[in-house]
């Protein structure tokens, strides 16, 4: 213990104010309040927090604030929750408060020990204390560490499995392999199992783990007898995971219960049967001998259902390694003994050079008639084994109505894979999308003529190149694939032309012109057009899109532009022209000052999405709306406060609003009875909302914005609020960020909103503590926000905070928050408003489950944490949480 203390001078330690997380933990339908302490050890991320070399006192003495007889009259399930929160240095001291006290720590279920920055004989003396000490029912121990300890193992573990805990991990690092004794395979009641870098050889009396049902073993040795036994004798076995193993050369899994499985290793075979398997990551390392175990001629049915016939129930399969070449030994065209019914997602390493894997994987795909999702990694291979049986030209059809995704990674380019895509095409209807990774050497161009040739069988199926294939594609798609004949291009419906169209930009598409006369004016009815300057010179884009408004002649559904290079004596005649064809999307983002939107696009009656971006709005005086416009996007622009007006109530059927970034608006009035979506950012004085169907609202006001001298606070607070929030019975998040919230304490300091806010359940408040104003504001929002459920809450210090000649009372209103489950206090720095803030809502929130604090205080943080301690909680539920 004195060797404790003094190290605890040494360094500082964090505080969570919850109990220790773990993926062993109880579902979350169970109570916290029956939820079990942890002991956690965990040095070097106790360092890492510059905060907490603040707290060079202990708690022990940080809790000194409450006397020793309150502390011994607590029950114990709350000590039990104290003590989840502290690491096992520290619970181990507080058997020093009192004689209730002293053998608390004992009995804690949860042992979590790291050796971290721990010398390693101060690391042994601390797990030989806790685990000769500790007098009760250890349900999870985890152990790690990067020193050697083989010399104390066995020890520990003849100790642990005196005590018989539930779970156990062991991942000791350094060294050889450690052999674990025999007595940890009598702890009959072990659910979970998790050892790392070990040797172990079953005992012969070993009776099994009756209750095991998660199984993880890596970087381990055993023998083909033993872990066929280790597995087959845990009857409800549902998660198993071998990973990097030795001295296994057949691999028998049998588990009936058995859901998810990840074999990665050596082996010369595999037998599995596990038939309500639902997951399965078979992957066979490069260096194994399974290739050669079984000749083709040698009962190939017998040995497909070794592997994959009980699996019935597969929903994934995952097939790595070479273990498709050992597959592709006895599955060729090879009828399954099972057909995989539920199989939906399949990935595979594949060597499309080696025509055997390839039938192989046919074989697997007529066995999965309801296959969605397909990703495969195409490998090469410097030599591979064509044996003597004939390999039959496959000339077989399968059908994948259900395909609706396929990914091949590791695209070279060859003729092998290229006739693969070509059978996938021609076997799904369904196919929307195959994407492919390019990852040849030579020219793409070629390959890409002929993907573009490939018939398929989806109208939706198109193909999806990363960007650093087409960074490669030097020559055009058009010159590509003039190694098609220009009688079979030319004979192509225009449908199919328009889809082709479809998948190239504007340039490539202009250049299509020059494949043959039914191409020469096909790109001109292309519905969707984009536009970016990227690398082209000034000049060079200036003549694109002349060409391309000028000679497009077809109906243009979206028109998007956008560049860094300055356009603005183009920009009002390339808006002329695009205003003739009435397109029903526009967008224009060019970032070289900004630009005056000319009158002629506000008078596209049809549009429905308009997004602006550094420009200059004025209405004309002729304006007549946009009737059918439902969003509307303005990004860094300057206008007046009629025209914002105006354009927006003018947009009858207006659904989503973002203004961000403006200039010359003093007065905001929104006006917008079907609005769902705002989002407003900038600076202004005052504003109105009327949108009867918003249902998120996120209002931000600079800090800069002087609009909090708009309101004299004895001048109609009611109608004041009703501006801006009166409208709003149907919104259900709310974000309150910059100054608004000092804008609306302006207002509604305890005042009776003129509605209540009843599907409101997010709020997301930026609030400075300093004035009561506005966290009496908030208050009342709170108040009007009866099943409110999730809060969010960032505080922020002010240099000066505006205190007028109103009187503010003392704040005793009692309140009830329902419905709070969640919330969450940003840069909390400690101080009593804080802190007050948070007993609050520790005391009217009955259903609350967590209250997450970011501590930024520069202080010493270890008095504040015993405030927060000694909070009374009106939910039993709820955890306070305090992240450095």
């Amino acid at each position: 213990l004195g060797t404790l203390r003094r190290r605890r001078r040494r360094s500082g330690v964090a505080v969570a104010l919850r109990p220790r997380s773990s993926p062993l933990v109880a579902p979350q339908g169970r109570s916290t309040r029956a939820a079990r302490p942890s002991l956690v050890i965990e040095e070097t991320t106790l360092r890492h927090s510059e905060e907490m070399s603040a707290c060079k006192k202990a708690r022990a003495e940080a809790t000194s604030v409450v006397s020793s007889d309150r502390l011994s009259s607590l029950p114990p399930e709350l000590k039990g929750d104290i003590l989840s929160r502290l690491n096992v240095e520290e619970a181990v001291k507080t058997s020093t408060l009192s004689s209730t006290w002293r053998d608390a720590w004992t009995n804690m279920p949860k042992i979590f020990l790291r050796d971290g920055n721990f010398a390693r004989t101060k690391f042994v003396t601390l797990v030989d204390m806790v685990l000769s000490l500790h007098n009760g029912t250890v349900e999870m121990f985890d152990i790690s560490g990067s020193k050697t300890y083989h010399d104390e193992f066995g020890r520990w573990m003849r100790m642990l499995s005196r005590i018989r805990p539930r779970s156990v991990t062991i991942r000791l690092n350094s060294g050889p392999g450690y052999r674990i004794p025999s007595c940890l395979f009598s702890i009959g009641d072990l659910r979970v199992l998790h050892l790392q870098n070990c040797v172990f050889s079953l005992p012969r009396v070993f009776q099994g783990f009756k209750r095991l049902t998660h199984l993880d073993l890596k970087n381990f040795s055993s023998t083909d007898i033993d872990i066929q036994n280790l597995v087959s004798f845990c009857p409800v076995l549902s998660y198993l995971k071998l990973a990097s193993f030795e001295g296994i050369n057949y691999l028998n899994v049998q588990a009936p219960k058995l859901k998810r499985l990840h074999v990665f290793g050596d082996f010369e075979d595999i037998n599995l049967d596990a038939p309500n398997l639902e997951a399965a990551v078979l992957s066979l390392a490069h260096e194994a001998k399974a290739q050669q175990s079984v000749p083709i001629a040698h009962d190939k049915e017998s040995h497909v259902k070794k592997s994959l016939g009980d699996l019935s129930g597969i929903k994934t399969l995952g097939i790595s390694g070479i273990f498709m070449k050992y597959l592709s030994k006895w599955c060729i065209l090879t009828k399954f003994p099972a057909v995989f019914h539920r199989l939906e997602h399949i990935c595979l390493v594949i060597c499309f050079w080696d025509q055997r894997q390839v039938l192989a994987t046919c074989s697997l795909f007529q066995n999965a008639p309801n296959l969605k999702k397909l990703d495969m990694w195409s490998q090469s291979l410097s030599t591979w084994d064509q044996d003597q049986a004939s390999i039959p030209e496959l000339t077989m059809q399968v059908q994948l109505d259900h395909l609706v995704t396929a990914s091949v990674k590791g695209f070279r380019g060859v003729d092998y894979e290229v006739n693969f895509l070509a059978k996938l095409l021609s076997w799904a209807p369904a196919l929307e999308e195959v994407k492919i990774e390019w990852t040849g050497k030579t020219e793409c161009s070629m390959v890409l003529a002929k993907l573009l040739a490939l018939p398929r069988v989806s109208p939706r199926a198109k193909f999806n190149l990363d960007s650093e294939a087409m960074s490669t594609c030097k020559k055009t798609r058009a010159e590509a694939t003039s190694v098609v004949s220009s009688d079979r291009l030319s004979s192509l419906l225009p449908k199919i032309n328009g889809n082709v169209l479809s998948r190239l930009d504007v340039r490539e598409a202009v250049r299509t012109s020059t494949l043959s006369s039914t191409w020469r004016d096909a790109w001109t009815d292309m519905p969707k057009i984009s536009l970016r300057d990227r690398n082209f010179t000034r000049t060079r884009f200036v003549t694109l899109v002349d060409m391309v408004l000028a000679l497009h002649k077809g109906t243009i559904e979206e028109f998007d532009i956008s560049g860094k290079k300055s356009y603005h004596d183009e920009l009002a005649r390339w808006m002329l022209v695009l205003s003739r064809r009435s397109p029903r999307s526009v967008t224009i983002k060019l970032n070289s000052g900004p630009y005056k939107i000319s009158s002629c696009l506000f008078s596209i009656c049809d549009l429905k999405f308009l997004q602006l971006e550094n420009c200059i709005i004025s209405l004309p005086r002729a304006f007549q709306g946009f009737k059918s416009l439902t969003y509307l996007s303005l990004n860094i622009f300057s206008s007046t406060d009629r025209d914002i007006q105006n354009l927006i109530s003018f947009c009858p059927v207006l659904t989503d609003l973002i203004l961000t970034s403006f200039e010359g608006i003093n007065r905001l009035n929104i006006q917008a009875p079907k609005l769902e979506y705002l989002n407003v950012y900038g600076d202004f004085e005052d504003i109105n909302l009327e949108a009867p169907n918003l249902k998120v609202a996120i209002l931000y006001l600079g800090h800069q914005a002087k609009l909090y001298q708009s309101v004299p606070i004895g001048y109609d607070k009611e109608n004041h609020v009703k501006k801006s929030l009166g409208s709003l019975s149907e919104i259900k998040t709310l974000g309150i960020t910059g100054s608004f919230m000092k804008y609306l304490s302006k207002g509604c300091i305890l005042t009776k909103l003129p509605v209540v806010f009843t599907r409101l359940e997010n709020i997301y408040l930026t609030i400075c503590f300093w004035d009561q104003r506005q966290v009496l504001t908030a208050y009342s929002l709170f108040q009007n926000a009866p099943n409110l459920k999730k809060l969010a809450v960032w505080s922020y210090a002010s240099s000066t905070c505006d205190q007028d000649q109103a009187r503010i009372l003392e704040h005793t209103l009692q309140m009830k928050m329902d419905h709070l489950v969640m919330a969450c206090v940003e840069c909390f720095r400690g101080l009593d408003n804080e802190v007050d803030f948070v007993a609050k809502l520790l005391s009217w929130a009955p259903a609350l489950e967590e209250v997450k604090i970011e501590w930024k205080g520069e202080t010493d943080c270890s008095i504040v944490l015993a405030k927060l301690l000694a909070l009374p909680r009106v939910s039993p539920r709820a955890n306070v949480i305090v992240t450095f």
